[in-house]
């Protein structure tokens, strides 16, 4: 086993934090967030070692690294931060995840309580699989996309790399949609969607 070092610790990173724990795959967990400058030591009883700053003086033989950054652009840099300086960035499923064992995943995604990846899905790098999102067969999501809370996606939809699915969307079988694009919460996409876009609503439309 091997210790791992959580990048940022808001929200997000304290669900990476409880989930890798549940894996029981690490021998202890700790962060790096900007807070430690104004006096922050510890979430619960997870200590913060120092800044985000700090991670080049953080040895790569001792820690693997969790991205716990909701910001999608702002994942992909610390990712590619992280991979130049040679650390590794492991996947961290949940044990009540289904992950099958014909997908495909990337590296550094994480797979909350609940979520569903299934036969010949593949997942991109530095994704959020967020809980109970479920991703069925022959789906295609790529690098930095965050899944949110209960997202179904029916077969063969393929999302672009850094787009957000909003909590609850929907997508019909093989609807893709684009980079860069928010699909809001609750959404229905029933058609694609092009890059850049932010849709909303049943059907799901552009913002106007």
């Amino acid at each position: 086993m091997t210790k791992l070092l959580i990048l940022g610790a808001g929200g997000h990173g304290k669900v990476i934090a409880d989930t890798a724990e549940q894996t029981k795959a690490f021998d202890a967990i700790a962060f790096l967030d900007d807070r430690f400058n104004d006096g922050l030591n510890n979430i619960l009883h997870w200590p913060i070692l120092g800044t985000i700053s700090d991670l080049n003086k953080i040895s790569s033989n001792e820690y693997a690294i969790a991205i716990g950054i909701g910001n999608n652009s702002m994942r992909a840099e610390f990712f590619e931060l992280a991979i130049s300086l040679n650390f590794d960035i492991p996947n961290i499923i949940h044990p009540t995840a289904y992950i099958s064992q014909y997908s495909t995943l990337g590296q550094g995604s994480v797979f909350f309580a609940h979520s569903v990846v299934n036969i010949n899905a593949q997942i991109g790098n530095a994704c959020i699989i967020n809980t109970s999102a479920s991703i069925d067969h022959d789906c295609v999501i790529g690098d930095f996309c965050h899944i949110s809370p209960g997202v179904h996606l029916a077969g063969a939809s393929r999302v672009g790399d850094r787009s957000w699915l909003g909590i609850g969307s929907v997508t019909k079988q093989q609807v893709e949609v684009g980079q860069d694009c928010v699909v809001g919460a609750g959404a229905a996409v029933i058609q694609n969607v092009y890059n850049n876009s932010i849709v909303m609503g049943v059907p799901a439309r552009l913002k106007s």
